[in-house]
Formats: structure tokens, sequence, C-alpha cells
């Protein structure tokens, strides 16, 4: 857990899916967001379109490519 300057703990969780399409689907039906503010997924499991799945609960947001110098 990492603690904030004023006090408020932020509760963060990183999962390594390891592309498993089994592991996406346990992970979206488990109740985490009560003990977890924050989940990080690494090798998610992705749709051809390139996106991960996610219910009404999720709020996703993907990293920006890197820019070329």
């Amino acid at each position: 857990m990492n603690r904030h300057p004023l006090g408020t703990t932020i509760r963060i969780l990183q999962i390594n899916m390891h592309k498993s399409h089994d592991a996406h689907l346990d992970l979206l039906n488990n109740n985490l967001r009560k003990n977890w503010d924050v989940i990080v997924l690494q090798e998610p499991c992705l749709n051809k379109l390139g996106l991960t799945r996610a219910s009404s609960h999720w709020q996703v947001a993907y990293p920006t490519p890197p820019t070329g110098s």
C-alpha cells in the first residue's frame, strides 16, 4: 500500500494475466473493487480490436504509445 502525503491510503493491485482469457474472465467476475482502488493488468487478454474486456463497473485506461525521437 502507498501512503498519500495527506494520509489517504491508495490500494493498488498489479496482476500479470499472461494473455489468458480464463484469468481475465475470473478477474471480471470477482468483486475486487471493494478491496482495491486501482487494478493494473500486465499482458491482458485483448480482443480483435486490441481492447481488453471490461464491464460497466470498470473504468479502463490504456497507456499512450511512445513518441518517436
